[in-house]
């Protein structure tokens, strides 16, 4: 007996245990599941994914992500993860996330400080990939080697230290490499392992003191602005046959007298600004016959020779904005038969009776801030007769006289904008000349201020009823909008009145059809119930006239 009893208690206790271990593994697994789908349903909620050009798009940026996040679509061609807080990138995390087949990966102003080796193994159709502005300090030369189709690389704002020994990268078929904002001392012989087809090089805001750019045969674009290059000898692009724009802004460049700028025959846009330039000659562009655009903004330029640009045959437009130019001679351009743009704004230029330029060329021309009084020649603009914009912005223009402006059969666009400009007969002769000859012209009077459409209003029958006129014409104004402000709201009164008029009147009519109505109905029902009254009377014998006379037989 004791046995059996015995035996039950154990029974008992196994089934006890058996149900506790079964209760542990469901709740477990309940609790996987719903992590899980905890996870999936968070990560869906910080994508965005949409389809361009039949390509899958998935857009993360700015999501505040650690890591990148699972269970993203396979099918993710272009995946879009900038602006987080993302770390490091662990060994074959593409590969994991069954992402191989990305097209561009944009991981830029991240927190990315340690790339591992094989990170990027398996982006076999990788062809642009952004790292800007992270905290990378070193790559591996392999990173990159399953990435044979990778077309763009950028690593804008990485403090990374680029060994000279070897090469920086083992990749071949790169087309653009940015490396700006890397705090470089030295570019390195052996940047790539081939650099064949590198078209695109960025080098700014770095802190190189030479160019070497022999490794890039078909080098096409390179840009090195402020950096610490103060000159080019001949052999740095002796080389680079193929080179056609080039920007040297913000580099203090010692401009040796008789010696080129740049040796380069193939170069077609040149960027020269804040180089510290005072003087140019001839012999500085020399060899740049093919420049087609040349920047020389925010320099110390004061004089230029007539024969400064001699060799600019093919020259198009042409930028000496915010330099001290006070004066420029009317042949300077004799050779520049192609220049059509000349921008020099920020000049202390003086406008003489002489004409200003001798350009048939030229078709847009900007004067702004430049100090200019008036203009009351006539012969100020007789060289550039072809001139189809003009700029006169932010002067000291006061008077304009419309002879100075008649030259200019083909100007389209005016803009004296900002300028101290006087109401005057002057200043309406200046309006029905634009407006005769359909020219778009922006500017504002100062004196008595006011746009430019009032001018039109403006009659002048002597020069001492100029500022009545227009003081005229101004009460006139504000009569017209006082009329037009006091009718908004008794016109918006008048028609509340006429709704609420309406409605009332809609009101009064359905009430009084639906009384007639009920009326009809009652009528037409006290005629039916007499109607049966009468039936019943005659089926029982009895006729109206027989109850009255029964009615009126006195009783008793």
């Amino acid at each position: 007996m004791d046995n059996l009893r015995r035996r039950r208690k154990e029974i008992m206790r196994w089934r006890k245990d058996s149900f506790i271990l079964v209760l542990v593994v469901v709740l477990q697994l309940v609790t996987s599941v719903h992590a899980s789908f905890c996870d999936r349903y968070y990560d869906e909620q910080l994508i965005m994914v949409y389809n361009y050009q039949n390509t899958l798009t998935t857009d993360c940026r700015g999501r505040s992500l650690e890591s990148i996040p699972k269970y993203l679509d396979p099918d993710t061609k272009h995946l879009l993860i900038s602006s987080n807080n993302i770390g490091k990138l662990n060994n074959s995390i593409f590969e994991y996330l069954h992402l191989t087949g990305l097209l561009t990966l944009d991981l830029r102003d991240n927190d990315i400080k340690y790339v591992q080796e094989s990170a990027f193994q398996g982006l076999v159709d990788l062809e642009i990939l952004s790292l800007d502005n992270n905290g990378i300090t070193s790559l591996s030369p392999n990173i990159l080697k399953d990435c044979s189709k990778l077309r763009h690389l950028g690593l804008r704002g990485n403090p990374i230290q680029i060994p000279d020994s070897e090469h920086f990268l083992n990749i071949r078929g790169l087309e653009t490499l940015d490396l700006s904002d890397c705090n470089l001392n030295v570019l390195p012989k052996a940047l790539l392992l081939d650099s064949s087809k590198l078209q695109l090089l960025k080098l700014s805001s770095n802190k190189l003191i030479n160019l070497n750019t022999e490794e890039f045969k078909n080098l096409r674009r390179l840009e090195v602005d402020y950096n610490r290059i103060s000159s080019l000898n001949q052999h740095t692009f002796h080389s680079n046959t193929d080179i056609v724009f080039l920007d040297l802004s913000g580099n203090v460049l010692s401009m040796v007298k008789h010696e080129p700028i740049v040796y380069s025959n193939s170069l077609q846009y040149l960027y020269l600004n804040k180089c510290g330039i005072v003087e140019i000659t001839a012999k500085h562009f020399l060899n740049l016959t093919n420049v087609e655009e040349l920047y020389m903004d925010w320099n110390f330029l004061t004089v230029i020779r007539n024969d400064s640009f001699l060799y600019l045959e093919n020259v198009r437009v042409l930028s000496l904005r915010y330099n001290k130019i006070r004066y420029l001679e009317p042949h300077i351009f004799k050779t520049n038969v192609r220049l059509s743009q000349i921008d020099l704004s920020g000049n202390h230029l003086s406008l003489g009776g002489t004409p200003f330029l001798e350009l048939p060329s030229l078709t847009k021309l900007s004067l702004s801030s430049c100090n200019i009084g008036n203009l009351n020649h006539s012969a100020i603009f007789v060289g550039i007769g072809n001139l189809r914009s003009l700029s006169l912005a932010s002067n000291n223009l006061e008077d304009v006289d419309v002879d100075a402006l008649d030259i200019l059969k083909s100007l389209k666009y005016l803009n004296m904008s900002d300028n101290p400009l006087k109401c005057n007969r002057m200043l309406r002769m200046v309006w029905k000349w634009c407006e005769r000859n359909y020219i778009v012209c922006s500017a504002e009077c100062r004196s008595p201020q006011g746009d430019w459409n009032m001018v039109r209003y403006l009659k002048f029958s002597d020069s001492e009823n100029i500022k009545k006129t227009s003081v005229e014409v101004t009460e006139e104004s504000s009569l017209i909008l006082l009329a037009i402000r006091c009718f908004i709201p008794f016109g918006a009164m008048a028609l509340l009145i006429g709704i609420v008029f309406l409605t009332r009147r809609l009101i009064k009519f359905v009430i009084l059809k639906h009384h007639h109505y009920n009326s009809h109905y009652s009528y037409e029902s006290d005629d039916s119930e007499q109607e049966c009254t009468m039936t019943t009377e005659v089926g029982s014998g009895k006729s109206p006239n027989h109850e009255r006379s029964a009615h009126n037989q006195p009783q008793g």
